[in-house]
């Protein structure tokens, strides 16, 4: 007999497993190239234009560049596979990484700017691994297995760090400033960041695609589907949900506020001359407080599902629950009159 698809799953199948840690590695190593914008952004952009005042110009360039990927990069996976979304987000952030570092060395604005955006399509198209870990898991285990890849983000926020550091230690034998070499390092993290993605077989659309090979016995659900797209579909149909509003709301004020953050804490640390290693750590801790604790919510989600489902199971345990008992009453009744 199929089991409830409103149920918890049982064990997550090994290759499923092997998959997510796969995912997770990349988001590592993702994850530390993309720690040198709020480590070095704000520093560049001083050094270029003489100023603080646009000092939040390099971070706000990622997000917007993320907003201008998103949609395509998602026609792109939906269409030829989650993987070929990820390469193009590899490939993108490797050109626009190496031409930062090569805008700092020739000391030009634009193409700082034109390069940094590049960048942040490629770290927008990247982020879309969040879709691959979903699609490998039943709805119910979703948030596990995406808390689970993210968590390797908090992996990278520590490898930026190290990105600096060996920028530093090299500057001086290649002759080349030490801000302009991390940014030429960047394709040390992402080349085996791709080499990674190349290793999740199959696809994961293509596991989302058939969840019940994959899950003995899980049976799908399509009532939500069929309802949202005999409501017209599209955009306006996705984004009428009130719990969709919301996120959309927190979205636009979140990402502000912590690139605000990040963004001037490299440059009011930085002192003319001084070394770069000190000034990454600092971003770090930001990035493990967005993803470090990811993987217990999920859990705890996993906890109240399964309650919910005894209690819904057993109506007379739900009112058993609700219902107080008359010994208690009388106790508390008395102790409130002797007081």
């Amino acid at each position: 007999m199929a089991s409830d698809p409103s149920r918890p799953s049982g064990a997550i199948p090994d290759l499923i497993k092997r998959n997510t840690a796969l995912l997770a590695v990349t988001q590592a190593f993702s994850g530390a190239g993309s720690q040198l914008v709020p480590t070095l952004g704000g520093i560049m952009i001083e050094r270029l234009l003489g100023s603080m005042a646009l000092a939040g110009l390099a971070t706000s360039t990622v997000y917007v560049a993320r907003l201008v990927i998103a949609y395509p990069i998602g026609w792109v996976m939906d269409r030829f596979g989650r993987r070929a979304g990820l390469f193009i987000g590899i490939s993108l952030g490797l050109i626009g990484g190496v031409g930062v570092g090569l805008a700092m060395i020739a000391s030009s604005f634009a193409l700082f700017v034109a390069t940094m955006f590049v960048f942040g399509l490629g770290f927008g198209a990247t982020q879309q691994i969040r879709t691959a870990a979903a699609d490998m898991y039943v709805p119910e285990r979703r948030a596990e297995g995406l808390g689970f890849v993210l968590t390797g983000s908090v992996v990278g926020a520590f490898g930026g760090p190290l990105i600096v550091a060996a920028a530093q230690a090299g500057a001086g034998v290649v002759s080349v400033d030490a801000t302009a070499l991390a940014w030429l390092l960047v394709p040390a993290v992402l080349i085996p960041a791709a080499v990674f993605v190349f290793l999740v077989r199959p696809d994961p659309r293509a596991i989302a695609s058939d969840l019940g090979r994959f899950y003995p016995g899980y049976e799908e659900k399509t009532e939500e589907t069929v309802t949202t797209l005999a409501a017209g579909g599209g955009l306006g149909a996705r984004s009428a949900p009130y719990p969709f509003r919301v996120r959309v709301s927190a979205k636009l004020v979140a990402p502000g506020a912590i690139a605000l953050l990040m963004s001037l804490i490299s440059p009011r640390m930085a002192a003319p001359g001084s070394p770069r290693t000190p000034l990454s750590p600092p971003v770090s801790p930001p990035t493990v407080g967005m993803h470090g604790f990811l993987p217990p919510f999920p859990l705890l989600l996993l906890f109240f599902s399964a309650v919910g489902y005894v209690l819904h199971a057993h109506p007379g345990l739900q009112h058993r629950l609700a219902t107080p008992r008359c010994g208690s009453s009388r106790s508390w009744a008395r102790r409130s009159r002797a007081a």
